[in-house]
């Protein structure tokens, strides 16, 4: 006599791996080609689920958007194409907790000493900028006669401090100022010898006659 039977379709070696803040993957195997669901909730009720027509005998579900350290009840269910269903025991998980700020360890500051809870932070702070170069200025006459000297802008020295610069070479440009002040002495000297001399000319005609 032949038997003849269905065997019943079976769901083993249940894991879930994964685990963060916010998601979970559920794994598990049958005996036989099935699809996959999974029914998860914060109470075992459930209320959502996750489901994947595929049929495998390999299942694998990841849950996304969950909520941080919490407990989560799940159901696996899977069904196979003659209509054999089975459904797992309710089962838990928990997700992670939300990382905490690390408190810090160094005192001072305008608390009195005391630590603000939260990490300093430990990035670079810039530099201040060199003062701005406004370009080369014309001091007055320091060489021979309208050949003023170029006196370079003060830069910041290696330590930060300003350091007094070095006057380089005679540049040979003309300073209006000081050739002016030098031809008004011409002209006033020049009024003077022309004066005097007008003085004394009349001076002495009046004398001979």
């Amino acid at each position: 006599m032949a038997i003849t039977g269905n065997i019943p379709l079976v769901i083993y070696n249940i894991s879930v791996t994964g685990i963060d803040t916010s998601d979970a993957t559920l794994s598990w195997q049958t005996n036989g080609a099935a699809n996959s669901t999974i029914e998860y909730g914060t109470t075992s009720s459930y209320g959502s689920a996750s489901s994947d027509a595929l049929m495998v005998t390999n299942h694998s579900i990841t849950l996304s958007g969950l909520s941080s350290n919490t407990i989560y009840h799940f159901q696996l269910v899977s069904a196979n194409l003659a209509g054999d269903m089975y459904s797992s025991t309710d089962s838990t998980f928990q997700t992670l907790a939300l990382p905490t700020p690390t408190p810090t360890t160094n005192g001072g500051g305008s608390n009195g000493g005391r630590s603000n809870g939260y990490a300093s932070y430990g990035g670079v702070v810039e530099a201040p900028a060199p003062f701005p170069n406004l370009g080369p200025l014309l001091a007055p006459p320091m060489g021979p006669l309208n050949t003023p000297t170029q006196v370079p802008q003060e830069q910041p020295g290696v330590s930060g401090t300003q350091v007094q610069p070095a006057f380089g070479a005679s540049t040979g440009v003309r300073s209006i100022a000081g050739w002016s002040i030098y031809i008004l002495l011409l002209i006033v000297l020049a009024g003077l010898l022309i004066g005097g001399s007008l003085v004394y000319f009349d001076w002495d005609k009046k004398k001979r006659v």
